[in-house]
């Protein structure tokens, strides 16, 4: 998979969601560079709204819940990405805008991915 080149690089997690939360575009944090998100596609929007929504009906019955791509997750690294579709079991010690430790992470792949 290729990437573009870093949009700008910042000095912690922390830092990246200062930024994040003002700035009209969103971006993935890896190893302290910023990479702005592209644009989906509607078939891309078509398959992760249809995965969503049969986990969400499933996880109505159990104890999970089920996020789409407006969260960050952040991993133990502090990467910070956007799944297209995400399962949590507890978030209890989660904020209301970064999840940790999901269960199930979904990624919509296109023919350049």
């Amino acid at each position: 998979m290729s990437r573009q080149a870093p949009e700008r690089s910042v000095s912690s997690f922390e830092h990246f969601l200062e930024i994040e939360e003002h700035s009209p575009a969103r971006h993935e944090f890896v190893y302290g560079n910023l990479f702005i998100k592209a644009g989906g596609t509607d078939r891309h929007d078509h398959v992760g709204g249809g995965l969503y929504a049969r986990l969400f009906l499933e996880s109505s019955k159990q104890n999970y819940r089920v996020y789409k791509s407006d969260l960050l997750i952040r991993t133990p690294e502090d990467i910070g990405y956007y799944p297209d579709v995400f399962v949590l079991q507890d978030s209890s010690f989660d904020s209301p805008r970064v999840k940790r430790c999901p269960n199930i992470v979904i990624e919509v792949l296109s023919p350049s991915t």
